[in-house]
């Protein structure tokens, strides 16, 4: 039996509307993407604003320390930092049902990825290339936001990760 996502943030798609207006009782979704901490050198391939045309938006250079799972200001924690961002919600589901969030990253160097729902550190993974990394979460209820953030952590100022997209699956 195969699985379609219930929705999908990509950098070349970073809106999802899942809404079937012939099907308006149907579990639907609304997903926006951001990211911020993109090298924004003026000479880099990797400047922020040009990624969200490309398949991968890579952040770094300003990596929390592993291990810092803390977010105590939006400012200083996630917007100077090399963060990935999803707001989400969905409609027409129970707080029975949970959302599998699988991340498509990418290490390009020394690289750990954070995971935050909200502001709760859920889990915190060694990315080592390519790799796909699960995050079950509760539905906490039909319309109510859900924040999502992968952060950038490593030893090195100088650690980079790409990431790919974000599908979520409705269970």
């Amino acid at each position: 039996m195969s699985l379609n996502p219930f929705f999908s943030l990509t950098p070349n798609n970073p809106y999802a509307n899942t809404y079937d207006a012939a099907n308006p009782n149907a579990p639907y979704a609304y997903g926006i993407l951001h990211a911020w901490g993109g090298n924004s050198s003026p000479h880099s391939p990797y400047r922020l604003p040009d990624q969200l045309a490309n398949d991968e938006i890579i952040v770094g250079y300003d990596p929390v320390a592993p291990g810092d799972g803390t977010i105590n200001s939006a400012v200083d924690d996630l917007y100077r930092r090399c963060t990935i961002y999803a707001y989400f919600y969905g409609n027409n589901v129970a707080t029975d049902n949970q959302y599998l969030l699988l991340a498509q990253l990418n290490g390009l160097s020394a690289a750990t990825a954070q995971f935050f729902v909200g502001t709760e550190l859920v889990r915190e993974e060694a990315i080592s290339g390519e790799e796909q990394v699960a995050v079950l979460i509760d539905v906490p209820g039909s319309g109510v936001g859900v924040s999502f953030f992968i952060r950038l952590a490593s030893a090195t100022y100088y650690a980079r990760m790409g990431f790919k997209g974000l599908d979520c699956y409705l269970l």
